[in-house]
């Protein structure tokens, strides 16, 4: 239920995910959508469930390190007041 949330919501999933599946990942971000909410969602090819945890089986450094940078910039572009 996402109907009194005022936040932004940015996932990062793999789209060999052996947890969260596809249809999940569909409907989180329909009900998201649905409520008004703002969500961005990136599939990052060829990673699996938790792709950023260093020393995890599955890790990649590369889908990591963008889905790090997307997720500073996000919250600069929300959190940092731009300037005139």
């Amino acid at each position: 239920d996402f109907d009194e949330s005022t936040a932004r919501y940015l996932g990062h999933f793999g789209d060999a995910d052996e947890i969260v599946s596809e249809e999940d990942r569909v409907t989180t971000e329909a009900f998201l959508r649905m409520g008004g909410v703002a969500v961005e969602v990136v599939q990052h090819a060829g990673t699996e469930h938790g792709f950023a945890e260093r020393g995890r089986v599955g890790h990649d450094a590369e889908a990591a390190d963008v889905a790090w940078a997307s997720t500073v910039d996000l919250l600069r572009r929300r959190l940092v007041p731009e300037t005139a």
